[in-house]
């Protein structure tokens, strides 16, 4: 119950401070130019972190439960700084508008930007080195906007125009509950170490690969027939089954 306050607690203060701060300090056009950064941040940093990740376990396999968030946040960060030089000098002189639209314009896109920036937080609280139960649903007033983010990053990473295969986005995370199970299970395995520092499991193995070895089907014996479309060349034919004849009639009786 606390740890679920805290998160609401952090989620509020992103969401308030961001949206206050933009709509003080900056005007329409600023609050525009700071919301399409944030957006192209956060979500270049949610579609790309993945791979990241993967290079650096495979050198630093202890460190796999620190990575995620680490390496998320980073790349928001370089990405965001980054977008926000190029911004400065490609607009020098900031657009005039209406001062209606100025005075509704502002306050407008500087809670979406609050919000874009919340939403990025919450999703990345499931990569954090936390305990399982301190991210669920409705973190932030009954409102999930951990998966909406997902949901946005995961049809970034899969669909047009700039989505492939999926990339980290691919098999178990493929989904918003998929990517939120498969967090999950990494913060309860975190639970069991006795420290950050400890190699995270691999990738869970398909369905099919967990299936108990009895409830296989045995192999074929060598030499022994094998019937079926799915026979392999060369096997040898199973000899047909002969059809169940039908039991002989009794006589009737004499007259």
């Amino acid at each position: 119950m606390m740890s679920s306050i805290l998160v609401a607690l952090l989620l509020l203060v992103v969401f308030g401070g961001v949206a206050f701060l933009l709509w003080w300090f900056q005007g329409f056009w600023g609050c525009l130019v700071a919301f399409v950064n944030t957006l192209f941040a956060a979500s270049l940093a949610s579609v790309s972190y993945g791979p990241v990740v993967g290079m650096l376990e495979s050198r630093m396999p202890t460190y796999g439960y620190l990575l995620h968030f680490v390496v998320l946040w980073a790349i928001f960060c370089v990405a965001m700084a980054i977008a926000t030089e190029l911004s400065r000098l490609v607009t020098r002189t900031a657009v005039p508008f209406d001062p209606l639209v100025e005075r509704v314009g502002a306050p407008i896109a500087a809670v979406l930007t609050g919000w874009v920036a919340m939403a990025f937080t919450a999703a990345s609280l499931h990569t954090a080195p936390v305990p399982r139960d301190a991210v669920g649903s409705g973190m932030f007033l009954g409102v999930s906007p951990d998966r909406g983010w997902l949901a946005w990053s995961i049809g970034a990473a899969t669909k047009p125009p700039f989505g492939g295969d999926g990339g980290w986005f691919s098999g178990n995370r493929g989904t918003v509950d998929g990517a939120t199970a498969w967090y999950a299970a990494r913060r309860g395995q975190l639970e069991k170490e006795p420290g950050l520092r400890a190699a995270p499991p691999a990738d869970p193995a398909p369905a099919a690969a967990q299936m108990p070895v009895d409830a296989l089907p045995a192999a074929p014996a060598d030499g022994a027939p094998v019937a079926g479309p799915d026979a392999p060349p060369g096997a040898i034919p199973a000899a047909p089954q002969a059809a169940p004849q039908a039991a002989p009639q009794a006589a009737p009786p004499a007259p």
